[in-house]
């Protein structure tokens, strides 16, 4: 039911943080989120050039890494993000949830992005452990960012009128 729920529903009718349009500000942020872990990557580890992206979405943080020639494996359950904002990146994309295509993705020095991912996972103990064991390798790195939606410093900014969008 959930795969069916994100695979149909979640992403085609603008729920959570997913939007048919974009403004040239959250464009911005999603560039500026690639751009900032590239330069963490390159300071920390600069043999790095796979991506793994595990829940892509609209495939804009890919995108980035893609322009800049690194091999790049995608997976989501839906296709609708990938198609609609970068068609050129679906060739990357591996749909469906992750156990049920993980085996495309091999043990590597990588970086694995998991944005906005966890907070959807009915294990997310198990996806880690799984990533740990079965796709990073010594040199790998993990990104990981979880929304800050409905916090309390978010409800603060907007009641005191200090924030408009505080994404």
């Amino acid at each position: 039911e959930l795969e069916k729920f994100y695979a149909d529903e979640y992403y085609q009718t603008q729920q959570g943080s997913y939007r048919h349009e974009y403004s040239d500000d959250e464009l911005q942020y999603f560039q500026n989120e690639a751009l900032l872990t590239e330069y963490i990557v390159s300071k920390t580890c600069n043999s790095i050039s796979l991506l793994y992206d595990i829940g892509c979405g609209e495939g804009f943080f890919a995108n980035y890494f893609h322009t800049k020639n690194w091999d790049i494996k995608l997976n989501d359950i839906s296709e609708w993000g990938i198609s609609e904002f970068n068609p050129h990146l679906k060739a990357y994309l591996y749909q469906g949830d992750f156990y049920s295509v993980c085996e495309y993705f091999e043990k590597k020095d990588c970086l694995i992005n998991l944005s906005n991912v966890l907070e959807h996972v009915l294990d997310p103990v198990g996806l880690l452990k799984t990533l740990g064991s079965e796709v990073m390798s010594t040199n790998s790195m993990i990104r990981i960012s979880i929304p800050n939606d409905y916090s309390k410093l978010q409800k603060f900014l907007m009641n005191s009128n200090d924030a408009v969008n505080t994404w």
